[in-house]
């Protein structure tokens, strides 16, 4: 039987009434957003409390892993430079006092995060 003699056989498909079709643009998954990009802080000239730092990376992207890892755990982490050093430091905090930093510190031992107290 020729191909042509089944096309009466196709189903025909409708769309849902209130389903709305985007194309993905770009090659991007449909309504799945970019993470933003890194936003590493210059330095300040002195933070006042204390820092609890997770690491510090010499190369942007390897900082960007580790804010959204965090980031994603719920942890408030920022990536900064200091004056004088090209690293990247990944750092949490001012806490008010060392008892609260040495608190958060704990949290992240204990989430498998090697952070000091500064």
């Amino acid at each position: 039987m020729p191909a042509e003699a089944l096309t009466h056989l196709k189903p025909q498909v409708k769309p849902a009434l209130d389903a709305q079709v985007t194309p993905a643009l770009s090659g991007q998954a449909v309504g799945v957003q970019p993470a933003p990009a890194l936003q590493v802080q210059p330095a300040m000239a002195q933070v006042q409390g204390w820092m609890v730092q997770i690491a510090a990376v010499s190369h942007p992207e390897d900082a960007e892993v580790l804010v959204n890892a965090l980031r994603k755990r719920g942890y408030a982490v920022t990536a900064r430079r200091d004056v004088g050093d090209s690293l990247i430091h990944v750092q949490t905090g001012p806490f008010g006092n060392r008892n609260d930093a040495n608190a958060m510190r704990q949290k992240l031992l204990s989430d498998g995060y090697n952070a000091i107290v500064q």
